[in-house]
């Protein structure tokens, strides 16, 4: 919970509402969300759909293992410093929701895609750029892990997210939806 919030009681209580209208909207839509991905998977690119879903773990073993086996390695989010700090149960449950928001998000902007676009070539040029943005904690967890720095790791983020955005885009652009 944000510090804003959490001295008082009145916003605790905005923020328990929240969270509970925010839980109530996305469920009633969840078959929406679920047909739509299933259609997504039957493409015959459809296993590009998943990359939300393999970077997710990617990103959290890669930090576990810096956190473990890294010297002076420190992790900045503290929702994720929590998480691996409370233990395996709390862990798994973060996974999870990082993946559904993952997911989610990749979803939403194969829709937004759809409204800004069309049904047509650059359809999927947002999910391409979600995928770019959630690509670059897993690439410079990888090249930091390789002990060449942080500004390496930076480095290698910034490049390799947007190259591979662009093949994420190239990919989807250049297949057929059947």
């Amino acid at each position: 919970m944000p510090d804003l919030f959490r001295g008082a009681s009145t916003g605790t209580a905005l923020v328990l509402v929240a969270g509970i209208f925010a839980s109530t909207l996305g469920l009633w839509m969840v078959n929406v969300d679920v047909d739509e991905l299933s259609a997504l998977f039957l493409r015959k690119d459809g296993w590009i759909f998943t990359i939300p879903l393999i970077l997710v773990p990617l990103d959290i073993s890669l930090t576990i293992f810096g956190l473990t086996h890294g010297t002076g390695i420190v992790e900045l989010n503290p929702f994720v410093s929590a998480a691996f700090q409370n233990g395996t149960g709390v862990l798994t449950a973060f996974v999870i929701a990082y993946m559904a928001l993952s997911e989610g998000v990749a979803l939403l902007a194969v829709t937004a895609g759809r409204f800004l676009f069309g049904r047509g070539r650059a359809e999927f040029l947002p999910y391409s750029l979600v995928c770019a943005a959630a690509s670059f904690g897993s690439l410079s967890n990888l090249f930091l892990l390789t002990g060449l720095g942080t500004t390496w790791s930076i480095l290698a983020g910034i490049v390799g997210a947007p190259m591979f955005g662009a093949w994420v885009y190239r990919s989807t652009r250049f297949s057929s939806s059947a």
